[in-house]
């Protein structure tokens, strides 16, 4: 009898393991976990958001097509997308520079891939 209660103890415990680990996971600021359990704009909307010529659009890019651009992760694609939010459309293109955690290489780098222009 006691083998059975701690088989059965055994399975308690690897079942509050992983519900806890699923928590964890899914409330966690990770974007693969994110973009897997939030149900997300879609692709079409990141597709939409990018030109012909793979120009992006600062004022209408949703975060997909942010994180496109060199050194933009989501962290900093929503940083923009909150900013653009806070502040009102991006005037030019080096409006950038005002969101924290764009510098003047991570501007550089992107400067030919982005507009605030339609």
């Amino acid at each position: 009898m006691r083998r059975l209660e701690r088989t059965i103890a055994l399975f308690i415990a690897c079942g509050i393991i992983v519900s806890a680990g699923m928590s964890y996971y899914s409330k966690a600021n990770i974007p693969a976990c994110r973009g897997a359990l939030i149900k997300t704009d879609g692709i079409s909307s990141a597709k939409s958001e990018i030109s012909q010529k793979g120009i992006i659009n600062l004022n209408t890019a949703d975060r997909h097509a942010l994180v496109k651009l060199p050194g933009i992760g989501y962290k900093l694609a929503e940083r923009i997308i909150e900013y653009r939010l806070s502040h009102g459309p991006f005037s030019v293109v080096e409006d950038i520079l005002k969101v924290k955690g764009v510098g003047r290489k991570k501007y550089e780098a992107m400067a030919k891939q982005i507009t605030v222009r339609d």
